[in-house]
């Protein structure tokens, strides 16, 4: 079959588990086949034998002992001309928790160097202030490209002709917002977003920095890079069906046109954020704080899934994390981000902890249950209000459920199971008590809505009214 310029390729990757070779082969390695190579040299570049790579096939590689990082690393070359849209390396075999942490240490030393050899991208882009394609438009790979590239195997370089034309010239109903630098992009028939960072960029060397360490799909995934002259354009991942807080707040032109989120759609968002936010503060290499969250910047698929974006003013927390305190916090002089989402000792102190985020995120909690944004005006004296103020109180003393049930969003038109929506306004208050250390940590938040998200699929929205009957009886 011949392969169709710009058309899809699609290459079989095989899987297997050691189980079905010989007893003493603990873990299977899938290799990418190298230019010059042959069964025998492969065999001897993993320590393993000519007859066993045979006899396991000829793309996986039989090991005793789970390979070193800088076996599966060295020599990598980038061959091709015209970038992919991605390249992944998978490794074939669930069954070897060995194998995934030798890979797990290389992916590490690539990271390390895509962190240094982005620095000089972007010095290099300043200086040198022209595009990196051509005016044909076809994408032409600096060898300073490739290295960023060849750092992140599914990071592609564009040229700026490759992003003028995926965006239609950057036509304003390409947008996706009003006022927004991100363009909806469609690059060999799949759609991404397009952001322009203007010159100047620190915060675009931060964000794509943090994005080619993390991995977790309650984050957006950075796909592509390209520079034209002072500016730069990230390929991100594209969520179709835009910001969570144009699904949330109907005074908003977008609001109108969407439908209305279910109870149990809310809670699925929330999880999918707490996941994505655990995995920063907990499992991400260094540990991160996004510093920024707001229902803005939560984006939702095609599926509705949320995934957590805009990066750029991330920052490491690796001390405090060792130490196993999340209270532990860094300062800062330089405070950013969105009014309503602050927390105090942020706002007032400069103090950078993972607690930071915990109390942005208790404010989307808030959110998701009230419709209200994080700073409105109130109905009756049209007082400014902070929404985490107005949720002083909710779930404590008498008729607890019934100030609850004041609060809630009436788009829900009061189907939620009011017993669950009282546990989730609860966790709320403890996200944005105004102590750092009375805030429960992401993985207890995560852990937490994992189990209301599992009350939340058992319940039946058809059953409600016997339930609020009783409720009411109370």
């Amino acid at each position: 079959m011949s392969p169709v310029i710009n058309g899809p390729l699609a290459v079989p990757l095989r899987c297997a588990c050691p189980s079905a070779t010989t007893g003493r082969i603990n873990n299977l390695l899938t290799y990418v086949v190298q230019e010059g190579d042959n069964v025998t040299s492969i065999a001897r570049r993993f320590n393993s034998t000519h007859g066993d790579v045979l006899a396991a096939n000829t793309l996986l590689v039989p090991l005793v002992h789970p390979p070193h990082s800088r076996v599966v690393l060295a020599n990598a070359t980038i061959t091709s001309t015209t970038p992919p849209e991605s390249q992944k390396f998978y490794v074939s075999s669930p069954c070897s928790n060995g194998l995934l942490a030798g890979l797990g240490i290389g992916v590490g030393c690539g990271v390390s160097a895509w962190a240094a050899v982005l620095a000089v991208f972007l010095l290099w882009r300043r200086r040198r202030r022209r595009p990196v394609g051509d005016s044909s438009g076809m994408a032409r790979e600096t060898p300073l490209v490739a290295a960023v590239r060849g750092a992140v195997e599914t990071l592609a370089a564009y040229s700026y002709a490759d992003i003028e034309t995926a965006t239609a010239g950057f036509a304003e109903e390409r947008r996706v917002a009003a006022g927004s630098s991100v363009y909806r992009a469609v690059i060999n028939g799949e759609a991404f977003a397009v952001k322009r960072v203007a010159a100047g960029g620190d915060d675009v060397r931060g964000e794509v920095d943090v994005l080619g360490r993390v991995n977790h799909s309650g984050l957006v995934r950075l796909r592509g890079l390209c520079a034209n002259g002072d500016d730069t354009y990230l390929v991100l991942e594209f969520a179709e069906n835009g910001a969570l807080s144009e699904w949330l707040h109907p005074g908003s032109a977008a609001a109108c046109l969407r439908r209305v989120l279910g109870w149990k759609q809310r809670v699925l968002v929330a999880l999918d954020v707490a996941g994505g936010l655990n995995y920063l503060h907990h499992f991400s290499n260094p540990p991160y704080v996004h510093k920024n969250l707001n229902s803005g910047n939560v984006l939702l698929d095609a599926n509705l899934r949320a995934k957590v974006s805009s990066l750029g003013f991330a920052r490491a927390v690796a001390v405090a994390v060792a130490a196993g305190d999340d209270s532990i916090a860094l300062m800062t002089h330089h405070v950013v981000g969105t009014h309503g989402y602050l927390a105090p000792e942020y706002l007032e102190h400069g103090l950078i902890s993972p607690k930071l985020d915990v109390f942005s995120f208790g404010v989307i909690l808030l959110e998701l249950l009230s419709g209200k944004t994080a700073a409105f005006v109130t109905d009756d004296d049209g007082q400014n209000m902070l929404l985490w103020q107005a949720a002083d109180g909710l779930v404590d003393g008498d008729g607890a459920w019934f100030k609850l049930r004041a609060f809630m969003d009436p788009q829900l038109q009061g189907h939620y199971p009011i017993g669950v929506a009282s546990a989730v306004a609860a966790l709320a208050v403890r996200c944005v008590a105004r102590e750092p250390r009375a805030r429960p940590s992401m993985e207890e938040v995560f852990v937490t809505l994992s189990a209301v998200y599992n009350l939340t699929v058992d319940w039946d929205p058809q059953n409600y009214s016997a339930s609020a009957s009783m409720v009411r009886g109370r």
